[in-house]
């Protein structure tokens, strides 16, 4: 019975994720995946963009410097929002601090909604200590 569920939500996630397509929900949805699997998440930032499909080399490094730099920081200890800036109503820059046991990290999402549906642009991550620049 608990079989037949897992797999029920596992195929009713990418619907959700559809159905929600703000740039929170899309934020949201990305650290949901992150906190099991890093990698998952920076596919799932991308999936919507069909102009990253040609980027496989710039997507791949980013998913393994960001694995190699997650096992030096221990424990995953949660995310909050920093900053928002708009450009407008249709882009947005979102600013999350991620913290581990060892530091924190900065996430910077860049989202773009070109027609009716948001698209991640850009996302990078640093350790600087300047959070708000």
């Amino acid at each position: 019975m608990k079989r037949i569920i897992v797999i029920f939500l596992i195929c009713a996630f990418p619907s959700t994720i559809s159905a929600q397509n703000t740039s929170e929900s899309i934020v949201e949805n990305f650290f949901n995946v992150y906190k099991n699997n890093s990698s998952d998440a920076i596919d799932y930032l991308f999936q919507d963009n069909k102009w990253m499909e040609d980027k496989f080399e710039e997507l791949l490094n980013l998913k393994s410097q960001l694995f190699e730099n997650q096992k030096l920081l221990g424990e995953f200890c949660g995310y909050e929002k920093i900053t928002e800036q708009n450009a407008g109503k249709d882009y947005k820059q979102l600013v999350y601090l991620v913290k581990y046991e060892r530091q924190p990290i900065r996430f910077i999402f860049e989202l773009y909604k070109p027609k009716e549906k948001w698209i991640v642009l850009n996302f990078s991550y640093d350790f600087d200590s300047e959070f708000i620049k």
